[in-house]
């Protein structure tokens, strides 16, 4: 008797895809590696049908590439890992969504429901397509868990715009002139304004077309320096958009 089986869904979300792409990155940044090595840094004993699942889910969302013997890292992936503390997010937010489509199933339930839709209606949808309730459940749990993930980034980048927005504000408001003595900035005022920049080092490179401005912490761990690299890295890919080829 042929067993009916359910149609494929990625065995973790999209959340627990970032954290575990994350680990690998750590360990590997771009370098190519076989696939027992990705699972060993995972924390798998070597390939099994556990550790295959999940390496199937990182590719199937676009988070690593490859095929055969070689995997690597993705672009999206070092994207959505390096800009996860930078101002502007856009463009790890257009990874993000671009990750949650890679797998043809999640991109049929993308186009198809809202964001507010509810897992009820998910399951009843997916059971009527195939798959088993239980299956249904646990595929319907995951695309939900990987739609508020993405959400959520795409909302906390928005409201870190606007809080950047009143942050200035209320540091326009300290040397306003109510502030100020004689017109000179406030002791209060120039301390908190000394600290900032006494945290922070800065160079600028002067070009014909204007000023390149680099700032950065006086002092960061080395994690923070191997994420800034890469974060350097794709803003280098970012500004050559910008080049005009036709000015030689």
């Amino acid at each position: 008797m042929k067993i009916v089986r359910s149609p494929r869904y990625p065995a973790i979300s999209l959340v627990d895809a970032v954290d575990k792409i994350k680990i690998i990155f750590s360990n590997e940044h771009r370098s190519p590696m076989m696939p027992v090595v990705a699972a060993d840094h995972l924390g798998y004993s070597g390939l099994n049908g556990s550790s295959m699942k999940v390496l199937s889910a990182l590719k199937k969302y676009g988070l690593l590439e490859g095929r055969g013997e070689e995997l690597s890292v993705s672009n999206d992936a070092i994207t959505i890992i390096a800009d996860e503390n930078v101002k502007d997010q856009s463009e790890r937010i257009d990874a993000l969504e671009r990750t949650l489509v890679g797998f043809d199933l999640f991109a049929e339930l993308n186009d198809k429901f809202s964001v507010n839709v509810s897992e009820k209606n998910i399951v009843a949808f997916l059971t009527k397509t195939g798959f088993k309730p239980p299956a249904a459940r646990k595929a319907a749990c995951s695309y939900l868990a990987s739609v508020v993930f993405v959400e959520e980034a795409r909302r906390n980048y928005i409201d870190a715009d606007s809080c950047e927005i009143e942050n200035l504000n209320e540091s326009v408001a300290k040397i306003s002139p109510e502030n100020t003595i004689d017109g000179a900035v406030s002791e209060h005022s120039f301390t908190t304004l000394s600290r900032k920049v006494a945290d922070m080092r800065q160079e600028t490179f002067a070009l014909d077309t204007g000023e390149v401005v680099i700032q950065w912490p006086s002092r960061m761990t080395k994690e923070s320096f191997e994420d800034f690299s890469d974060w350097l890295e794709i803003l280098k890919r970012k500004v050559r958009r910008t080049v005009d080829d036709s000015h030689q």
